[in-house]
């Protein structure tokens, strides 16, 4: 299982995006002994979140969500100079291969499960953040 271990990542801030008040505290209690931890439970606040300090160093976004989806609040988070940036790993409970793809295509990183298996979390931030 991959834990951060030098004093840095103490340091680095995730922004957990996501509609579900579940998912925010799972996720959340997850990363808060080892990094900034910031939510925000729309697209609309994540993009605010995201313009301000201290920006994040990665985002884990939602992807099924109400007026703006995940999909959305990438494609504002590409057309920013500040955030465009910004590693996003996606979210989601969708399961289907189309979705996986789509959301690999567009993050450029990955996608994750919704918060079931801890382990997981720890070995994909691994190469984002080596």
């Amino acid at each position: 299982m991959f834990l951060p271990t030098d004093d840095k990542a103490l340091l680095r801030t995730v922004l957990v995006v996501d509609d579900t008040r579940e998912n925010l505290t799972v996720i959340g209690q997850l990363l808060r002994p080892y990094y900034h931890v910031r939510v925000a439970n729309s697209g609309q606040r994540a993009l605010q979140v995201a313009h301000t300090q201290p920006v994040p160093d990665i985002i884990l976004l939602g992807v099924m969500m109400p007026e703006m989806d995940g999909y959305e609040v990438l494609a504002a988070l590409r057309a920013a100079p500040e955030t465009r940036e910004i590693p996003v790993i996606f979210v989601t409970a969708l399961d289907a291969i189309a979705d996986e793809e789509r959301g690999l295509q567009a993050a450029r990183w990955t996608t994750w499960p919704s918060p079931s298996n801890p382990q997981c979390w720890w070995r994909g931030c691994a190469p984002i953040w080596s």
